[in-house]
């Protein structure tokens, strides 16, 4: 009897699944012909990051990579429950590496790892039992849209993309409705009421905090603002903001954040070729224009800058050739273009 019982409950849940595997296979081929088509789009080549963009991804040691992309997905499940620190740009310098076992933001990940086990035997067991189906979907939304950015089949362009988490917030919402309605089913009518007034309450706190955070987005200044306030350690947001401060004419405030954007990555190329355009000393300028090339030696508005400060200083030979370069790293730079025009007229005329 119990093995008839048995046999026909695996033939319940095998009839169960059916629908359920169908759509699975059709969504999945569906996101691998899109894939596809997004390769060849792009001729068949992913695109190229630097450091910059996720240095964990650049480490030479597996064990650095597997611990920081782990812990990374704890943050990410972190920023889902509580979106208190939010900023438009997360890259090098946001989140250091997690470079050893002994580090304490590994238990941020063994804690996300148990969360995720726990959910997913309640998942299946629910599923066995013919109910609550909500919460395979709203697992299944959780996880399937982080996939293509968590680094686990190919390499992003960031650290952290708040943008990504648009989809899975779906399903933690789903998983959370779940969680409630199991809260209230099993407290007293007192105990319901007082959960149902937190969450409005909560729900109300979220509102807030995405009007504020939609005003940081009002204006090219107060986001880049915004991103030095949130990650004052982030190169990248202190970069931005120079440049924008660049562009209103307050240099001294854009020196500033060049330098810190170079203390905290000195490595940044193109921060060492603003600054240079900032300085007066011509000295001082081509030594931030070389040291620029020296990183990055294809940076051809380095080339361009270098090529133009000896140009003033009538090198002529050398400011052709590095304008020649800036026009060949950079083919779409017009001012590259009319310098070098100028300057081989110059030429020109005075051969005549």
């Amino acid at each position: 009897m119990m093995r008839y019982l048995t046999t026909s409950s695996n033939r319940n849940f095998l009839l169960t699944m059916r629908p359920f595997l169908k759509r699975a296979i059709l969504v999945i081929s569906y996101v691998v012909v899109v894939l596809y088509f997004r390769l060849w789009i792009m001729g068949g080549s992913m695109p190229l990051f630097s450091e910059q963009d996720n240095p964990a991804s650049f480490s030479p040691y597996i064990l650095t990579r597997f611990l920081t992309y782990s812990y990374l997905l704890a943050f990410n499940m972190w920023l889902l429950l509580a979106p208190v620190t939010l900023c438009y740009d997360w890259q090098v310098g946001s989140i250091p590496l997690v470079e050893t076992i002994w580090d304490m933001r590994n238990l941020a990940t063994v804690l996300l790892a148990v969360v995720m086990a726990l959910l997913s035997l309640h998942c299946l067991a629910a599923f066995k039992r013919l109910e609550h189906k909500e919460v395979l979907v709203g697992l299944l939304f959780l996880v399937f849209p982080f996939v293509p950015a968590s680094n686990l089949f190919f390499r992003v362009g960031f650290v952290v993309a708040e943008r990504v988490l648009y989809m899975p917030s779906m399903g933690y919402c789903i998983l959370v409705v779940h969680g409630l309605n199991k809260l209230c089913s099993w407290l007293n009518r007192c105990g319901a009421t007082t959960l149902t007034v937190s969450t409005v309450l909560l729900l109300l706190l979220f509102s807030w905090k995405t009007v504020k955070q939609n005003e940081i987005w009002l204006s090219r200044e107060s986001l880049f603002r915004s991103g030095v306030q949130t990650l004052p350690h982030n190169a990248k947001v202190h970069y931005n903001y120079a440049n924008f401060l660049k562009d209103q004419g307050r240099n001294r405030e854009a020196i500033y954040h060049y330098r810190t954007a170079l203390k905290l990555y000195p490595r940044h190329a193109s921060a060492l070729n603003n600054l240079g355009t900032l300085t007066r000393n011509t000295a001082e300028a081509q030594m931030y224009y070389q040291r620029a090339l020296q990183l990055s030696p294809q940076h051809s508005r380095a080339l361009f800058n270098l090529g133009n400060l000896l140009k003033s200083q009538e090198k002529k030979e050398e400011a052709i050739t590095l304008l020649k370069d800036s026009i060949k790293y950079g083919p779409e730079f017009a001012d590259a273009y009319s310098s070098l025009a100028s300057l081989l007229a110059e030429q020109v005329m005075v051969s005549i």
